[in-house]
């Protein structure tokens, strides 16, 4: 959001500039540092995941569907690797491992081989820092992960 509002500042106060291909660009001096700055971000980092399957890629298909059938309302980004010779099925982006271990313990009900491990993972967006704000809202009271109401069937 930060980022968004930054743009429209720049874009406010842009003047056109010539690039070389010939092409007018309206943008800011500003809004030019910005737009470089943001480029060179990393997109990227160390972080965890829960793995939730491991085995051949028939399985791991119908696994990752489970997983985007049951618990979609959670908007947990699932992934589909292959390190020969299985399959694996990775939910969620973490930050720190308390916070994966905490959604791993969650899933466990529904998928008993789900565990913590180390990986690159996709940088989160400054909302979604813990794993927790991705679940804000739709926990029940004893602590699961509310599964949707189209889970089963």
């Amino acid at each position: 959001m930060l980022h968004l509002i930054q743009l429209i500042i720049a874009l406010h106060f842009a003047s056109p500039e010539q690039n070389n291909e010939g092409v007018k660009v309206y943008a800011s001096s500003e809004f030019q540092a910005l737009a470089a700055l943001y480029s060179k971000t990393e997109t990227t980092q160390n972080g965890y995941r829960v793995q939730i399957f491991n085995g051949s890629r028939k399985e791991a298909e119908k696994r990752r569907a489970e997983f985007l059938r049951s618990y979609h309302e959670q908007n947990l980004p699932v992934y589909l690797t292959y390190d020969a010779p299985e399959y694996r099925v990775q939910v969620g982006d973490f930050l720190d491992r308390i916070h994966a271990h905490h959604i791993a313990q969650l899933l466990a009900e529904n998928f008993s081989s789900a565990f913590v491990i180390t990986s690159t993972i996709e940088t989160p967006c400054w909302e979604e820092k813990t794993a927790l704000s991705r679940f804000k809202d739709r926990q029940t009271t004893e602590g699961k992960i509310k599964m949707s109401e189209n889970a089963g069937k």
